[in-house]
């Protein structure tokens, strides 16, 4: 299942992405979720980085989580992040992805 959502910086949201069997992509943009989800990470060793531009510098600003539904609990399969920048670049690719496929639906 895809949701078109506003990609505004002070909207918080919980996207479900994909809803097709027991995994699901989760797509959060909530500010305070994203920075307490770095700083766990940092306090396990483990920095988080953006995954497109790889700079250490930038704050993550999103993330896309693999929720793997046949766990007990739902445990976090894995995870990527996006700077403020390219989560920007990223909402603009799936708004054009979404506006060409929606025209080549049209045309049949």
């Amino acid at each position: 299942m895809s949701r078109a959502k506003p990609f505004a910086d002070d909207e918080s949201a919980y996207s479900e992405l994909a809803s097709d069997g027991e995994e699901k992509l989760l797509l959060i943009d909530d500010a305070t979720f994203v920075s307490a989800f770095a700083e766990a990470g940092q306090r396990r060793g483990k920095k988080l980085v953006c995954v497109r531009c790889f700079d250490p510098a930038r704050a993550l600003r999103a993330l896309v989580l693999l929720v793997e539904g046949h766990h007990a609990k739902g445990e976090t399969a894995g995870s990527v992040g996006f700077c403020r920048e390219c989560y920007r670049d990223l909402a603009e690719l799936m708004f054009h992805g979404a506006i060409l496929h929606e025209s080549k639906t049209t045309q049949r």
